[in-house]
């Protein structure tokens, strides 16, 4: 299965040999980072409009939303799937666990990343 986000703003679910179809329409800003959860029919995206959201592809619905407070540059679950580890485009690093608590944030200069 692959999921690919749009410059219209939608998240696409298939497969190459098989149709794409709409799993759900996104954000107003663009998207710039999307992950898939190892071990559920969930995803999670993050982008400019300084959001990241934790989606069910089953439901088609957010799951949680919560505000990173800048752009979402990158974004990624751990193995299991408990910890979601994300970079914003000014370089700041953040792992949350899978109910949006932060456990650590990192800042390491502040040349913007992309």
């Amino acid at each position: 299965m692959l999921l690919v986000g749009t410059t219209k703003n939608c998240i696409l679910q298939g497969t190459l040999s098989l149709n794409f179809s709409l799993v759900v329409q996104g954000p107003t800003e663009e998207i710039w980072a999307l992950a898939i959860h190892p071990n559920q029919s969930q995803f999670i995206s993050g982008g400019h409009d300084h959001y990241i959201h934790l989606w069910d592809t089953m439901s088609h619905s957010v799951v949680w939303t919560k505000d990173i407070g800048e752009s979402v540059q990158s974004v990624c679950f751990s193995p299991d799937g408990s910890v979601v580890g994300l970079a914003t485009r000014s370089g700041r690093l953040s792992v949350l666990n899978a109910t949006r608590q932060i456990y650590s944030m990192h800042a390491d200069g502040s040349e913007a990343i992309g």
